[in-house]
């Protein structure tokens, strides 16, 4: 038993997890009581292989037979649980025999309750822990950087430290995503330090982590030389290399490091591929989103969700909503994202109504929206001319959504009436705004008041919009083109030498 304990866990550290099967399977028709420990060992390989359902099944095998799970079973069914309430399950069963009290266990319960979102009971349990170490912390400290909460996380290092615990790899990347949450640069370079004064930048979990902060936080410099000192690259910091320099705008070097990232032999996954059909999105480059759609074909990520969204965006923002439609239709599942996708789609290439069908028929399968659906949805009203409609839509994200309406669904608004004409009923809105106006809002009845010719209004409007953001030269512009249509040239050269001298 020793020996095949042994066997199946070299196996399973190998990712052979046959092999394990292999081993146990023998020693279970062999006649022999299998002890517990032979058990827990196959249930860790499930584990480490991300199994969940066999692990599950076997954890139920060892209480059908009339045994009782070990702290090693218990934590290690407990790391593959993503489901709060069989959390809930194994949570009792362990305070019944006593194995929460064990420091793993007692981690590995917290941490399912965090995965699942419920962090109050996640903290509780790691308040009321008799013995936490490292792991338990690091554990507490992710729950707190994943779902937002950044501070409170940084917090919790702290009174670790204080306690007289040193962070490890696994926290100092936990450090480093919540870092990136909350965009801090500073505390990521602090973070940085500590692991050069430590020696921890060359773990590639660290690495990876502090590539993926910098790339969040704008910094693709320092990406680029973290990046560039990995011993390893491995998937993750590819990924995060290549989505950092799309989303900061760095196109071309993001495509150039796909391709690299290709040479080395790794596949590309729905991360990279989402993010750099963004990048394609923003450059109208749809040839080579083609050749991504496809490459995504052959590699079955079509079918991912994220990705599929990416495609239905980018082909309506390349002006080929057709193929838009087709990428929807073919989509397995949809969710929020996909439909307020293919919504935008409609609204921004000048099918309003099609834009309203879409949301009307997401409403019937039950898929709510949300506020990023709603901008959508203004959009496709302010092409259309739907005013009243736009004004109901307004009013049903608080009423029927329990969304409160932001600074670009009150921009849309004014767009809806600027572009109807209704501009004296624009400014109006805008002074009941519950919000206080900025330069988008004001900006948005500025391009009204250019359309229609309103010079007085749009002198008003353009200075509300550079008090607010005094270096819009949008602003300057269409002040300036306004007075020249009329024939005010002496405004016109006042407002050209005032864009001289800013």
């Amino acid at each position: 038993t020793v020996v095949s304990e042994a066997l199946i866990n070299a196996y399973a550290k190998c990712g052979n997890i046959e092999l394990c099967e292999k081993v146990f399977h023998e020693e279970r028709v062999s006649g022999d009581k299998i002890s517990i420990s032979l058990f827990s060992a196959m249930l860790a390989g499930y584990a480490q292989s991300q199994n969940s359902g066999r692990s599950i099944w076997l954890f139920q095998q060892i209480l059908h037979e009339g045994m009782r799970p070990d702290k090693y079973a218990t934590s290690s069914v407990l790391s593959v649980v993503d489901v709060e309430e069989l959390g809930k399950q194994i949570h009792s069963f362990a305070v019944k025999t006593g194995l929460s009290c064990d420091v793993s266990v007692a981690s590995s319960i917290s941490t399912v309750y965090s995965k699942c979102g419920s962090l109050d009971e996640a903290f509780q349990l790691f308040e009321g822990a008799v013995e936490r170490d490292v792991v338990f912390w690091t554990s507490m400290i992710a729950g707190f950087a994943d779902h937002g909460q950044p501070e409170k996380a940084f917090e919790l290092v702290r009174k670790m430290q204080f306690e007289g615990l040193n962070p490890d790899v696994f926290t100092l990347s936990a450090l480093l995503t919540a870092c990136s949450v909350c965009k801090s640069l500073r505390k990521g370079k602090e973070i940085h330090g500590f692991a050069l004064h430590f020696a921890m930048e060359g773990q590639n979990l660290v690495g990876s982590s502090l590539v993926n902060m910098y790339s969040k936080c704008g910094d693709t410099v320092s990406s680029f030389r973290v990046f560039n000192r990995m011993p390893e690259k491995d998937h993750f910091s590819w990924s995060s290399l290549i989505s950092g320099l799309a989303q900061n705008g760095y196109c071309e070097e993001a495509l150039m490091q796909f391709h690299e990232m290709l040479k080395d032999g790794l596949k590309i996954d729905s991360f990279v591929v989402s993010s750099l059909l963004g990048v394609l999105s923003s450059l109208t480059y749809v040839e080579l989103g083609k050749q991504f759609h496809a490459q995504t074909i052959k590699t079955g990520l079509e079918f991912d969700l994220t990705v599929g969204s990416s495609l239905v965006t980018m082909y309506s923002k390349c002006g080929n909503i057709e193929d838009s439609r087709k990428v929807f239709d073919l989509l397995c599942a949809t969710d929020v994202v996909s439909w307020t996708a293919i919504i935008a789609g409609y609204a921004h290439n000048g099918q309003g109504l099609e834009a309203l069908q879409m949301f009307e028929q997401m409403l019937e399968k039950d898929i709510e929206p949300d506020a990023v659906t709603f901008v959508g949805v203004l959009t496709a009203c302010s092409h259309n001319g739907l005013t009243e409609a736009a004004y109901g839509y307004l009013d049903s994200m608080e009423k029927d959504y329990s969304i409160k309406p932001g600074i670009p669904h009150y921009a849309c608004m004014v767009d809806v009436l600027g572009r109807s004409g209704r501009l004296e009923e624009a400014v109006k809105f805008i002074d009941a705004m519950p919000l206080k106006p900025d330069a988008l809002v004001w900006g948005t009845l500025l391009g009204a008041c250019r359309l229609y010719e309103n010079v007085e209004l749009g002198k008003l409007v353009a200075n509300k919009v550079l008090e607010l953001a005094p270096s819009d030269s949008g602003a300057y512009v269409s002040l300036s083109n306004m007075s020249a249509k009329i024939g005010n040239w002496g405004d016109v050269t006042m407002i050209r030498n005032l864009m001289n001298d800013f």
